[in-house]
């Protein structure tokens, strides 16, 4: 089955995602469209399948969002920016999944264009879940590429308390590094 929901907001998805973050008072999304009455091209359109195939379970999803500043609202930012992911996730012999992500998001001012990949592997044991996720994202304007991995764990003691354990390493090319 495929689901789409598509919602219209001047100040962009950001906007109406700060407002979910709690950065000004929450507004639901049937509401949204009386707290941003000015129309101004944004737009977010997504989809997901479900669906068996041999061996196991696919999960795909596809996302495009516009947010469209062409009035001067946002601090005279006028500039357009267009964002776009497919992933997709693949559950095998009841305790696995392999999942990856592909991302682009750039503007019309050409200070922006990133290409994101993400792919990452889980399974259970018992009581423990583990992951490893391995990510990077290409800067085609700052040439500062990023890699990043992480490893990690839960342990389920009970159905409502569990311990969260891991280890995530980011480096980006010109030499800086940040290891949590």
């Amino acid at each position: 089955s495929i689901q789409s929901r598509s919602w219209s907001y001047p100040e962009g998805i950001r906007g109406y995602l700060a407002e979910l973050a709690g950065d000004s008072e929450p507004v639901a999304p049937m509401f949204a469209g009386e707290r941003y009455a000015e129309e101004d091209g944004d737009y977010a359109i997504g989809g997901q399948w479900k669906g068996k195939i041999p061996g196991g379970n696919l999960h795909v999803v596809a996302v495009h969002s516009q947010d469209a500043n062409n009035s001067a609202g946002v601090a005279g930012d006028n500039i357009d920016r267009a964002q776009n992911k497919l992933g997709a996730r693949y559950d095998f012999l009841k305790d696995y999944s392999i999942m990856g992500q592909y991302e682009t998001i750039d503007n019309d001012a050409n200070t922006l264009d990133q290409k994101i990949y993400y792919l990452g592997f889980q399974a259970r044991f018992g009581k423990v879940l583990g992951a490893v996720q391995w990510g990077k994202t290409k800067d085609d304007i700052t040439h500062n590429d990023t890699d990043y991995l992480a490893v990690g764990g839960w342990y389920s003691f009970s159905k409502t308390f569990r311990v969260i354990g891991g280890y995530r390493s980011t480096e980006i090319d010109n030499g800086n590094q940040n290891k949590v």
